[in-house]
Parts: C-alpha cells; sequence; structure tokens
C-alpha cells in the first residue's frame, strides 16, 4: 500500500513537471503572497518576486519558493527562521 502512495505521488510529480501546471501555480501563489505582504507592511515585491521566480531553476522549486513566501504570510517570520548559534 505505501509504495503505491509514493509511486502515485512521484508519477503525478513527474506529470507535473512536464505539463507545466507548476508554472502557473507558482505564479499564482507568488501574487497572492505579495497582495497579502503588501496589505501587511506597504510595499509591492510583486515585480521583484516574480523576476527572482522566473530565475529560479526547476518547476518544483519555484512552486516551493512561492510556498515559503505564501507561508510568510500567515506565520509570523520568526518562526521561519532558522535559529541557529553564532559562532
Amino acid at each position: 500500500m505505501n509504495n503505491t502512495v509514493l509511486i502515485s505521488i512521484l508519477i503525478s510529480l513527474g506529470v507535473n513537471e512536464f505539463l507545466g501546471f507548476t508554472d502557473w501555480l507558482a505564479d499564482r501563489l507568488t501574487r497572492w503572497a505579495a497582495r497579502r505582504w503588501e496589505a501587511k507592511t506597504g510595499f509591492d515585491h510583486l515585480e521583484e518576486w516574480l523576476e527572482d521566480l522566473e530565475h529560479s531553476p526547476g518547476r518544483l522549486f519555484k512552486v516551493l519558493s512561492a510556498s515559503w513566501m505564501l507561508l510568510g504570510t500567515f506565520v509570523n517570520v520568526e518562526r521561519l527562521t532558522l535559529n541557529l548559534p553564532s559562532l
């Protein structure tokens, strides 16, 4: 059962990689995140973020980056940073 779930997830990720759905999703998530950040801070980051997204390698990485930006609008930013000890 677990192998079937894993295989189906991998196949769906592969299909998304080739069909371009991920590009559309990353663009929509970035636009949504920029609107929410603008409402929170008053700064418009849309053009910068879309340019960064355009130069990002891989389609799945773009979706992960856009999701991370969107997550920052829902979660306190301090919780998203790594609290590593300084040397």
